[in-house]
């Protein structure tokens, strides 16, 4: 998630390896770093360094380009650390999965991802949308046919 870090996804996801021991949780931190949590509770709960994929409009480039950088990013890790039966992302997590099952679609049907879970997870543009970002999901052609399991809660302010 956005201001997260991999020690609480691990956290978060504690009941759900408990009930899948057969399977092993890899957590990716994102590349950009921070001091600054996405919520003061987790502050308290969790010491930083904090990680987001993009911090759209505070590195100097398009949102965009933000989010490829995270995809080169992602594309290095699976291949250091891979191969995977699926990706987790949870939050800003998800729509990087989403965004990674758009190219997958549109470039390399095959892999590396056969399974996407999305944790309230949107398309990463969803409050403002970017036209280049549009055009990635356009390349990809709707309806995506990855296999993917999608989660909200009800206060989930998309839903």
């Amino acid at each position: 998630g956005f201001r997260t870090n991999p020690t609480i996804m691990e956290f978060q996801t504690t009941i759900l390896q408990a009930n899948m021991k057969e399977y092993e949780f890899v957590f990716m931190p994102s590349m950009i770093k921070t001091e600054t949590p996405f919520d003061e509770t987790l502050a308290k709960m969790f010491k930083p360094p904090y990680y987001c994929h993009w911090d759209r409009g505070t590195s100097g480039k398009s949102f965009a380009e933000e989010i490829y950088d995270a995809v080169r990013y992602t594309k290095q890790f699976v291949e250091e650390n891979g191969p995977f039966r699926a990706v987790l992302g949870f939050s800003q997590g998800a729509a990087l999965a989403t965004v990674l099952a758009c190219l997958q679609q549109a470039y390399s049907p095959a892999g590396p991802f056969p399974v996407f879970v999305c944790v309230c997870g949107s398309w990463p543009d969803w409050r403002e949308p970017d036209p280049d970002v549009q055009r990635m999901f356009e390349q990809a052609g709707a309806p995506l046919k990855a296999q993917s399991v999608h989660v909200y809660g009800k206060a989930d302010e998309m839903l």
